[in-house]
């Protein structure tokens, strides 16, 4: 049966669907008030913070998901991306050398993942 962190994830991912990305961070916080190492809802989090230029508590979100589960491709990419910006680009070579295997990375994200990997 689905929790309600499972469903307040499904909303944050909804959201972030449609470019909500305050409406994904403000479900996914919801969420975590009833379980903190909810691996969706910390991805969740991690990728709207960043598309609210929250680097810092994106780049935790990210890293605390990673360790609860393996991270989507977009938590990956974005994970990424983070690390390439704050100044660590081994780090960002590393995340995103998984994705570049054959059948890891989802086709519209295949541009963002070329301009990371440079």
């Amino acid at each position: 049966p689905m929790t309600a962190a499972d469903c307040l994830c499904r909303t944050a991912r909804e959201r972030l669907d449609e470019g909500n990305f305050a409406g994904a961070a403000e479900a996914a916080r919801a969420g975590l008030l009833r379980d903190n190492f909810h691996a969706g809802l910390l991805q969740m989090y991690g990728v709207a913070a960043y598309h609210l230029n929250e680097a810092v508590g994106a780049l935790a979100a990210l890293e605390l998901a990673s360790l609860a589960a393996p991270l989507d491709a977009l938590s990956r990419l974005t994970l990424a991306d983070l690390y390439a910006r704050t100044g660590f680009p081994l780090a960002a070579r590393a995340a995103a050398r998984f994705l570049a295997e054959p059948g890891r990375c989802p086709l519209p994200l295949m541009p963002d993942l070329a301009r990371v990997l440079g």
